[in-house]
């Protein structure tokens, strides 16, 4: 029989890997805007594993890596989670520029916009409110090899973000603090998830 009589919402870890997702697709959207790079036109993924066809390049898939539990009580859990902001950028080789040296320089770029964004002061709690999240920062950078590559270009790279929730056993779910709403919405294809930013 069972006891819990409610709806049971996501889970927090859920919660944050979706809003990472909606906070760098808002931030991109508002950078292409601002400059016309069309380097900062990109979608922005949620835990896709399909390989992405250079033609969907720049792109960002925002997954969930690994969760460690600590500080265990009758009514809640600290979570440290880690989640992966992968970063994937291509470039053409001309006759003035090396399309490999191109590709790099724009993947870097681009995990320096996201290190910026999600370690920004005005994202210190994801726009959740507290106590919901008591941690938030980037514990690594890695570049993927680039293996053999062909005329276009296609760079890697991965931001491993480190988040500690407090996960309950009350069947309620966390509330975003007033103003911290994004500017995308989720769309659903048969390739996956991902945020696009609207005005």
């Amino acid at each position: 029989m069972s006891i819990l009589n409610g709806i049971i919402p996501q889970r927090n870890f859920e919660l944050v890997r979706d809003r990472i997702a909606e906070i760098l697709a808002d931030e991109f959207a508002n950078q292409f805007l601002l400059t016309s790079n069309p380097d900062f036109d990109l979608d922005v993924w949620v835990e896709r594993t399909i390989p992405f066809d250079k033609e969907e390049l720049p792109t960002i898939n925002v997954s969930i890596a690994t969760g460690v539990y600590a500080n265990q009580t009758v009514k809640q859990t600290e979570g440290t989670y880690t989640y992966f902001i992968d970063c994937f950028t291509k470039a053409k080789t001309t006759e003035d520029d090396d399309g490999d040296v191109v590709a790099s320089v724009k993947l870097h770029r681009m995990l320096g916009m996201c290190q910026a964004i999600l370690e920004n002061p005005g994202y210190k709690t994801l726009g959740f409110t507290a106590p919901y999240l008591s941690n938030r920062h980037i514990e690594r950078l890695d570049i993927a090899d680039p293996g053999k590559q062909d005329a276009i270009n296609a760079r890697m790279g991965r931001l491993s973000l480190s988040v500690r929730v407090i996960e309950t056993t009350e069947l309620k779910e966390a509330s975003l603090l007033a103003g911290s709403f994004t500017n995308v919405k989720l769309h659903s294809t048969e390739k996956g998830y991902f945020y696009a930013a609207y005005s």
